[in-house]
């Protein structure tokens, strides 16, 4: 059975009780929503009295309709739970789960576990080597089970950043299964945990967890939203997004907008970054530094040229100017050597007697 057209009426009311009941004639889409159900009427009297009550809210000149909404939201969701599904956006989803899957529970003796949760729930010293030696080397499969994906979740948040390494370590080689777990009890407003569980779910899922990423940088604290940010470069349509937030972060934020925008191949992100980059060249190229798109190649390669020009205008008799360029050829060098062209090449062979190290250990690598 298609559900689509009652989670649409559902939103429609709700929509309807936020803007105000007395509208609700003049909500095309509404109507829209209602008469999609009566279709459906005559396969069940529940979904008869759904589409009559709807059409009562709708046509009806009654000054106080709010009960009559009230009871018509309260039968969609109690229609809607029988079903057994969640929904977001416009896609229907089936319920995420880590049961069914493969050694999701193992038959396990309290002997092989009680050394590994009393170490995960201790203090003292030791921690670290029965913990270790349990889940890589003395007994691996456990760390199937969930029992023990849970407290390995849980030294997250250890006292010991031994542990705390172990884990994220450990953590990131895990499926997709993982996922449910990581989010289940998570704290946008978190700090360390939540940031290692995010950048978890972000090295397991790449672009397949946008909405969480976006959930957690509209909640979350400046910490885990930086992450949540850099993880949106993974999906080509979280440009329009980024592009907002870009004029609604300041900072650090905004910076991490500007890293992932690098990401992006679209005309208006080429603009927005020659205006971001122009402001400070050698403190923002750092944000081109890591991605692979063409565009940024083809940038960094005509500002190599122009600050190649540039130099013939500089005083380099004058022992702070020659230091200055020292340094932004460094800058120059780390941002550009995943990049070289045979371009780039011949233009640094030029600035070669301002930095003859840098340049020299770059171009034999």
């Amino acid at each position: 059975m298609n559900l689509e057209p009652l989670y649409e009426l559902k939103n429609r009311l709700e929509n309807v009780s936020i803007v105000g009941i007395n509208l609700v004639k003049d909500d095309f889409r509404l109507q829209r929503a209602v008469d999609q159900m009566k279709g459906y009427a005559s396969a069940a009297k529940v979904f008869k009295q759904i589409y009559e009550m709807g059409q009562k809210l709708i046509e009806d000149d009654e000054e106080d309709k709010c009960d009559l909404l009230l009871d018509l939201l309260a039968l969609l969701d109690a229609v809607l739970c029988t079903q057994a599904t969640t929904y977001s956006g416009d896609n229907l989803q089936k319920i995420e789960t880590t049961a069914g899957k493969e050694n999701f529970y193992q038959e396990l003796h309290y002997s092989e576990l009680s050394e590994l949760i009393a170490a995960f729930k201790g203090t003292g010293g030791g921690r670290f080597r029965v913990i270790d030696s349990t889940l890589r080397w003395d007994n691996p499969e456990i760390v199937n089970d969930f029992r023990v994906k849970k407290f390995m979740i849980n030294g997250l948040n250890d006292s010991y950043s031994g542990i705390i390494d172990l884990m994220i370590k450990m953590l990131k080689k895990q499926g997709k299964e993982i996922v449910p777990l990581l989010k289940e009890g998570f704290d946008p407003q978190g700090k360390k945990e939540m940031i290692a569980r995010l950048e978890i779910i972000e090295n397991i899922c790449k672009g397949d967890e946008t909405e969480f990423y976006k959930y957690c940088i509209e909640n979350g604290g400046k910490e885990v939203k930086e992450v949540a940010i850099g993880a949106l470069a993974y999906n080509q349509d979280n440009v329009d997004y980024l592009l907002d937030l870009m004029k609604k972060e300041r900072g650090k934020l905004k910076n991490k907008v500007f890293e992932s925008l690098a990401y992006m191949d679209d005309e208006r992100v080429k603009k927005e970054w020659d205006k971001f980059f122009r402001k400070k060249p050698f403190e923002n190229m750092e944000y081109m530094a890591r991605t692979e798109q063409q565009w940024v190649k083809n940038y960094l390669e005509n500002y190599v040229e122009e600050y190649v020009e540039g130099l013939k205008n500089r005083d380099l008799s004058d022992k702070n100017e020659k230091y200055n360029v020292q340094r932004e050829i460094s800058i120059l060098c780390s941002c550009t050597k995943n990049k070289l062209t045979d371009k780039m090449v011949k233009l640094y062979k030029k600035l070669y007697r301002y930095n003859e190290y840098v340049i020299g250990r770059m171009l034999k690598n």
